[in-house]
């Protein structure tokens, strides 16, 4: 009781005409809320940010309440009245979210109702359930004028036509007006640069299903595939639609995925595999690559599939059977490439050293730097990938490869001459928590790195090769 009676005292609302401000003691910042045609507006009122507003949807009420958030504690300052360090305001505003949320969305929610377009807001929430997002162009009003009652009605109809606004929408604004679309742009730019840039926009989008084609003209299987998109996809995916002709209707998420993650490998030799598997045979192709790598697949998760056709598009040579073929050569292949590590390994010169980073190697517990050619080939086999493919690399100063041991985790880490880390892998190119905290710890050390010459770039540009592929 003791708590929730003292919330309103902490933070306050006060109305203004067009939203409200959040007021908070203890020298919290006041934070304006504005709801627009189409979007809600948060700035930090008085302050620099004022004059430069964060956007976000009608349907974002938690990432607005968040921002909300983030701009009270902005300037928050210590009792010696000293500002706070970024960890103890990070620290203070997630105490304060519920607080703060108990007070802003009963506010929010009524605003909306009172004064807010719900034809609007029903297509955004459309939008945002299709693609897990509102594209910036829907927090305009403008689109609302210019778009017909065709594409509207394709919105409401075909979960695919939110996907081509997310994926392609933007995209076509910017080439068309030649500069990008963002939530400054929504409040800063004339009306009139807007209105012709999202009307150009809106005629593409008419016919948006050309837009996902291999040549920019539909096709019946692309068209029947599109119609009964499953959802659970997400956009930046479905844009792998423009690199492939379908074979034959794809309308089942397992199957749409695998086949798109196989449009984004590196070599695509065996895409014809991915085009006709089905879903049973799937399933039995990742319940073998799954015992192999000794960690579980989920058929649910898009990251676990993403990791089981890379397995698989490890395979350097063409198969001509289906995707359980290719399960079964995949993994022989990878047994045999880790046989010959162990053989490399012993016949490896220890005393081989590896080119040094240009700054201090950090000292944090458990993280060690692999500087000779038998660590780095020890290192594969010990985690089940093909991290001694780099060996040649890393001699020429082309990454830097580490070791990272985190609460009985391990991961190995590949870092670029321009210090950003390119991957970070556990066991068999899998993710754990020290995964995520060593690509924290050492992208924050790289950003030291000095920056390259014009000769010491190019020296190092055979890292891309790599660097879309886990290890």
């Amino acid at each position: 009781m003791t708590d929730q009676a003292s919330v309103p005292s902490r933070y306050r609302i006060k109305n203004i005409p067009s939203g409200f401000l959040l007021e908070g003691g203890e020298n919290r910042n006041s934070v304006r809320v504005e709801l627009k045609d189409a979007c809600w507006e948060v700035s930090h009122e008085g302050g620099s940010d004022s004059k430069v507003p964060c956007v976000f949807s009608l349907v974002q009420t938690k990432q607005t309440v968040e921002k909300i958030a983030h701009l009270a504690f902005l300037d928050f300052k210590t009792k010696n009245g000293d500002f706070a360090p970024y960890r103890l305001k990070h620290w203070m505003m997630n105490r304060s979210m519920g607080a703060i949320g108990k007070v802003v969305y009963p506010k929010m929610a009524e605003l909306r109702s009172a004064r807010g377009n719900q034809r609007i807001f029903e297509i955004q929430l459309r939008v945002f359930a299709a693609s897990f997002g509102v594209p910036t162009l829907l927090m305009n009003p403008c689109f609302y004028e210019v778009a017909d009652k065709y594409l509207i009605e394709d919105l409401f109809r075909y979960r695919a036509a939110c996907n081509a606004i997310h994926v392609f929408g933007e995209a076509i604004y910017n080439r068309a007006t030649g500069f990008g679309i963002d939530a400054l742009s929504l409040v800063s730019e004339p009306e009139v640069q807007l209105h012709q840039g999202i009307q150009h926009v809106c005629d593409q989008l008419r016919n948006w299903r050309a837009l996902f084609s291999y040549n920019g003209r539909s096709y019946p299987n692309l068209n029947h595939t599109l119609d009964k998109l499953p959802g659970g996809i997400s956009s930046r995916l479905l844009g792998n639609l423009r690199s492939i002709k379908l074979k034959r209707v794809v309308t089942d998420r397992m199957e749409l995925i695998v086949l798109l993650i196989g449009c984004d490998t590196d070599f695509r030799i065996n895409l014809h595999v991915f085009e006709f598997a089905t879903r049973d045979e799937i399933i039995r192709a990742m319940a073998k690559v799954s015992l192999a790598m000794q960690t579980p697949l989920s058929i649910r998760s898009t990251f676990h599939m993403d990791n089981f056709v890379r397995y698989l598009d490890d395979y350097p040579d063409v198969h001509e059977g289906g995707i359980v073929g290719l399960a079964n050569k995949s993994i022989q292949y990878h047994r045999d490439l880790t046989n010959q590590q162990f053989t490399d390994t012993a016949a490896i010169d220890s005393q081989c050293d590896l080119a040094k980073p240009p700054i201090a190697i950090p000292s944090i517990a458990g993280l060690r730097f692999l500087g000779t050619s038998q660590e780095v080939f020890e290192e594969g086999v010990r985690m089940g990938h093909c991290l001694g493919r780099y060996v040649g690399m890393a001699q020429r100063g082309g990454c830097y490869l580490f070791h990272y041991d985190f609460e009985e985790h391990s991961a190995s880490i590949q870092v670029n001459p321009q210090g950003i880390v390119v991957q970070s892998m556990g066991p068999r190119n899998t993710q754990n928590k020290a995964t995520e905290r060593a690509f924290k710890i050492l992208s924050r050390w790289g950003r030291k790195f000095p920056p390259l010459c014009a000769s010491d770039a190019e020296s190092s540009c055979d890292t891309v090769a790599f660097e879309e592929a886990p290890f």
